[in-house]
């Protein structure tokens, strides 16, 4: 069955819509309504951009529920096949390290989901300004990120060189 895209309607139905226990022909009577003004607009988009956020939220959660679960099993696997010692530092080094790239995933999460509603925003006024504002985001992203990376492996070098002395 072919479905015509122009006839789909998207349902943005809130939390206060559901407290509320609107129904889906009562909550559609707002979606209707085209913003006519930049503030409308605006408003449309941050209440999306929420929704988007609160969704990726939600998955992270439960991808790092699975993730930590992975990464305790196979820490224990690392400790009985790849320790030469009776200090666990192989299994320190892959659990911080997993536990640096949850938390980067999370907070790039976080920059990618603010830096697309500013950027989609910025496009409304000039193609130039979205450019801009993305490049902006995607520097503070990287510079984020890389700058978690760098201070975590300096700690790791520092406190394993302090405990081999």
């Amino acid at each position: 069955m072919k479905m015509d895209p122009s006839k789909v309607k998207v349902q943005l139905l809130s939390e206060e819509d559901l407290a509320k226990n609107r129904t889906d022909a009562e909550a559609g009577k707002e979606a209707d309504q085209i913003p006519q003004t930049p503030e409308d607009c605006f408003l449309l988009m941050k209440k999306i951009a929420d929704r988007i956020k609160t969704g990726a939220i939600v998955f992270l959660q439960q991808e790092y529920l699975y993730l930590t679960i992975f990464c305790i099993l196979f820490a224990v696997l690392i400790y009985f096949t790849a320790e030469e010692s009776a200090k666990p530092l192989t299994t320190c080094a892959f659990l911080v390290g997993a536990f640096t790239s949850m938390l980067c995933g999370y907070l790039g999460m976080l920059i990618a989901v603010s830096t697309n509603f500013r950027t989609t925003y910025s496009c409304c006024v000039s193609i130039d300004d979205g450019f801009h504002t993305a490049f902006k985001g995607g520097t503070v992203l990287g510079f984020a990120l890389v700058g978690i990376a760098l201070l975590v492996l300096n700690a790791l070098i520092t406190i394993y060189a302090a405990t081999q002395l």
